[in-house]
């Protein structure tokens, strides 16, 4: 996989959205081949609609989980994409 040229003209706001939805894309293809995972949640999503919360606390940016997704045999996994891109 490879940069298209076009990537490199684009704003850093533009190249983040690039990012993350290449971030999401990834995280469901391995999520569904490597732990049996059809469905992936949003956790913001499960916020809004109050069906999740967290026990303590947590300051800062980026400290909460992406995602959420049941595997086939039942068991819930939990997922924290890091987006980072370095031009080689």
């Amino acid at each position: 996989m490879r940069l298209h040229p076009i990537y490199h003209s684009h704003v850093s706001d533009k190249k983040r959205i690039v990012s993350y939805n290449l971030g999401m894309a990834f995280a469901k293809f391995y999520a569904e081949k490597l732990l049996d995972i059809p469905n992936l949640t949003h956790v913001e999503s499960l916020k809004e609609f109050g069906a999740i919360d967290f026990h303590t606390a947590v300051s800062g940016r980026g400290r909460e989980p992406d995602l959420v997704g049941q595997c086939t045999n039942g068991h819930w996994h939990v997922l924290k994409l890091k987006g980072c891109l370095q031009i080689i």
